[in-house]
């Protein structure tokens, strides 16, 4: 059974927001905080800035479309 995703939010006392994205693969985590943003904003709440301080599994899936960006770059150059 795969693991349950989940998003703890904590509101500190002077307003800000701390987000952890739990058991999210890659970088489905970066589009449900684009989607949580937008849920916000419903409500009209408003996210002026967000920092995003990466978890390893999010480096290892950039590292890998980084890879794969790159190869596809490669065999663009070889046959043109």
């Amino acid at each position: 059974m795969p693991s349950l995703k989940t998003i703890h939010i904590l509101v500190k006392e002077d307003g800000s927001v701390t987000t952890d994205f739990q058991n999210f693969t890659g970088a489905d985590c970066l589009a449900a905080g684009k989607h949580l943003h937008a849920l916000l904003a419903q409500f009209g709440v408003q996210v002026d800035q967000t920092t995003v301080t990466p978890k390893p599994e999010l480096l290892a899936a950039q590292s890998v479309q980084q890879e794969v960006v790159a190869e596809a770059n490669q065999e663009m150059t070889m046959e043109g």
